[in-house]
């Protein structure tokens, strides 16, 4: 006499099982995986062509969030860290004291200075001269394009340069220096301690 039979696995027993023949399965997996990949493609397909339309743009205009003291200049200036003419636009700036003049630039705090494209200043007596630099902190100076310097009364001197922690100094290109009272570069010249 033949026994027919099948293996399932089981979802409440975590486990392969012998059963009749005529059993069924809770489902097919194949099925339901087959068709959320066609879902899934359909979504991103439909995403991307909304991205390609409806592209996200810059305000062309500036905003003043703090006191009547902070200084917004349109006017164009030459950015020595860019080695171009800019024309600034989109500025936003917080706080009291502060001075905003590149394009799509952020100043948040007191007495901060933002001037590059895409540059941001956020705290207190802050300069972020460079294109797409930030100083973020207290008396942090970043100078050239794509420096960050970040602490306290730290400088960022050099074309993609960082700057961390306190009192600390930077003046070497594509650079990372972190720590306190420390200074780093070939220009230096005993100018920090």
């Amino acid at each position: 006499m033949n026994k027919v039979y099948r293996i399932i696995w089981s979802k409440t027993k975590n486990c392969w099982i012998v059963v009749s023949e005529i059993a069924k399965r809770h489902g097919k997996a194949a099925a339901r995986k087959g068709g959320t990949a066609v879902l899934g493609g359909l979504v991103a397909a439909s995403l991307l062509a909304g991205m390609a339309v409806c592209r996200p743009v810059w305000a062309e205009q500036s905003h003043n969030f703090g006191t009547s003291d902070n200084t917004i200049s349109y006017d164009e200036f030459y950015d020595e860290s860019m080695d171009m003419y800019q024309t600034p636009r989109s500025m936003v700036v917080w706080g009291s004291g502060n001075t905003v003049q590149g394009a799509i630039a952020t100043v948040w705090g007191e007495n901060n200075l933002a001037r590059g494209v895409h540059s941001t200043a956020w705290g207190n007596h802050n300069e972020s001269l460079g294109g797409n630099s930030t100083a973020f902190g207290i008396g942090t100076k970043a100078i050239r394009h794509e420096s960050t310097a970040f602490g306290g009364y730290t400088y960022a001197g050099e074309a993609f340069s960082t700057a961390w922690g306190i009192s600390h100094y930077n003046r070497d290109n594509i650079s990372n220096k972190i720590g306190a009272r420390g200074c780093a570069g070939q220009q230096c010249n005993g100018e920090c301690g």
